[in-house]
């Protein structure tokens, strides 16, 4: 099983820099459904393979224009992880902290925050097992923190990301998510073994019967 992620494309109005926690929540909200900024991804074909996308706009333009022979579905399990705002005030603080108080509230539990760390793990794994049951290739596309979270449980399960970026994911980057035992691990090219891009992969894949 092969799940290729595909990062929502950026929001045509950005979250503000500073704002209250009123304005936080509501920029949160007009974030999913606002349209999307074409960027530098590059187009795929889904050849035959499900896609998956989150809830929103967002992540319905970005399968539209980037994955133009999808019939995209969407799924709830894919939906961004919901925050709000960690007190009720009138002062403005920077985007960061009203980002950080929401993510540190959810780890503890706190009823202000709609969905628990706990909650959002049971949502990956459900989709995980989902996935293997189904066994098939697939895209999925989506962004947010609910995407970090699904990539570090992915990698719980024995899986490893090749990225096409650097850092923090960025718009439209595509990720490859494939299981561990499919890739050489001998080197730092790290091939997958279906299509081994080096001599170590090459022999690897010759030995195992796998190329």
């Amino acid at each position: 099983m092969k799940v290729w992620i595909l990062v929502c494309g950026e929001a045509e109005t950005p979250l503000p820099k500073r704002c209250t926690g009123a304005a936080y929540e509501a920029a949160l909200a007009a974030a999913a459904e606002s349209a999307c900024v074409p960027g530098a991804g590059r187009s795929m074909k889904a050849a035959g393979r499900a896609v998956y996308v989150a809830p929103g706009r967002r992540a319905r333009e970005t399968a539209a224009r980037l994955i133009p022979d999808a019939q995209p579905k969407t799924e709830p399990l894919l939906a961004p992880t919901p925050r709000c705002a960690w007190k009720d005030t009138a002062a403005e603080y920077p985007l960061w902290l009203w980002q950080l108080m929401a993510r540190r509230q959810a780890r503890l539990g706190d009823p202000r925050q709609p969905e628990s760390r706990e909650a959002s793990v049971a949502r990956a794994e459900t989709l995980i097992a989902r996935l293997e049951k189904e066994g098939g290739d697939c895209i999925l596309v989506l962004d947010g923190d609910f995407l970090t979270l699904l990539l570090d449980r992915f990698r719980l399960h024995g899986c490893a990301s090749q990225r096409t970026g650097l850092g923090r994911w960025q718009p439209e980057e595509l990720i490859l998510v494939s299981r561990r035992d499919d890739h050489c691990g001998a080197c730092n090219h790290n091939c997958l073994l279906a299509n081994p891009g080096c001599d170590i992969g090459r022999d690897k894949a010759r030995r195992l019967g796998r190329g």
